[in-house]
């Protein structure tokens, strides 16, 4: 199988979408983005926020925190308190990938909310369910509740230049790629990425803007890059990265996905040095973090030896070298796969050793 082959099933941005946290978007723009599938778009705006250790470059939607601010706040009622237990309840069955009773317990919160008139839980309970059906594959509903919560954040006086109501534009653009609506996603991701950088040129220096920016670049690249706009998305990829190192430094998981991004690019460039050390980079820098922080590990080995066996196809003087570290990169990612328990990655794995087995007779 080419590079291109093997990147689109472990890096494209929209393919695989719906399994569970192993897939391309990462809703976050608080610390949480995408895993080694281009790979995964999801977390939340709040969840940079709230989860500066989950971060797979894979999928996963959360709340929006400028929007809906803790719910907690003002509690005072039995009923608000009810609202908040469903809300949590739900929450965990969506970490546990039961998101069908996360649904469930989703409309019995929205249906008390709705009856103590809590507009604060409305938006957040819109926003889960959103979050749901993105994880649970129906795209149509997820794009008919993300645009649902816009209405009301702007009938409610939000500015449209609010980030809140930015990150929910870029989802939608990254939901429009999806259906491959080409005009309506470009649209939203100039129109996040403009309205971003004119707020960042005119001296806004928060932490939000500038980690929002970064994601918005990020998924408006993934989006580039599965259109093979890969100077382009490389481009975006850099930007994404610089500023992520500004904010959060080099070993947060989404300076490492950009790493991963920028290796996706260069690869279908055929600049296959360039894609080696973005992937020798991001291996590095995830040494030694904890388990969950470095989830994505296997998989960065696994594109590091794609790259070794699409650069073995054309006879040179390196090559035992190159089949050698193939060899020990499929070691190393079978074991850190194993400990995870990653059949994805496992399976993947397999079929690096096999591929390598003709060179390794060679």
């Amino acid at each position: 199988m080419s590079l291109f082959g093997r990147f689109t099933q472990c890096i494209s941005v929209f393919s695989k979408l719906n399994r569970g946290s192993k897939h391309s978007y990462h809703w976050a723009y608080r610390g949480t983005l995408l895993r080694s599938q281009i790979v995964d778009h999801a977390r939340s705006y709040n969840s940079y926020q709230e989860n500066s250790k989950t971060y797979s470059p894979r999928i996963i939607l959360a709340g929006i925190a400028a929007v809906v601010t803790s719910i907690k706040e003002d509690q005072t009622s039995a009923d608000e308190e009810k609202i908040i237990h469903m809300i949590k309840l739900a929450k965990l069955s969506a970490q546990r990938k039961d998101f069908n009773k996360s649904e469930q317990l989703l409309h019995l919160a929205f249906r008390s909310a709705q009856q103590l008139n809590h507009q604060k839980a409305q938006k957040y309970i819109i926003d889960e369910m959103a979050n749901n059906a993105y994880e649970l594959g129906d795209f149509r509903k997820a794009e008919k509740l993300f645009k649902e919560m816009l209405r009301r954040i702007i009938t409610d006086g939000t500015s449209p230049d609010d980030n809140a109501v930015i990150h929910i534009s870029a989802k939608l653009a990254c939901l429009y790629g999806m259906f491959r609506d080409d005009l309506k996603a470009t649209e939203g991701f100039r129109f996040c990425k403009n309205v971003l950088k004119e707020k960042l040129s005119q001296g806004t220096d928060d932490f939000d803007t500038k980690a929002l920016y970064s994601l918005a670049l990020s998924w408006y690249g993934e989006y580039l890059h599965s259109k093979g706009d890969n100077v382009e998305a490389l481009a975006h990829f850099q930007e994404s990265l610089d500023i992520s190192k500004s904010i959060n430094g080099p070993t947060h998981p989404h300076s490492i996905l950009q790493l991963n991004n920028m290796a996706a690019a260069y690869s279908v460039l055929n600049l296959l040095e360039n894609a080696a050390n973005c992937l020798k980079d991001a291996i590095n820098l995830t040494k030694g973090q904890s388990q969950e922080a470095s989830t994505d590990l296997p998989f960065y080995y696994i594109n590091l030896i794609n790259i070794y066996l699409t650069q073995l196809n054309n006879p040179r003087e390196d090559s035992s070298v190159l089949v050698k570290a193939a060899s020990d990169a499929c070691t190393e990612a079978f074991r850190l796969a194993k400990i995870a328990g990653d059949k994805e990655a496992l399976q993947e794995v397999e079929k690096c050793r096999h591929d390598l087995k003709k060179h390794l007779n060679e």
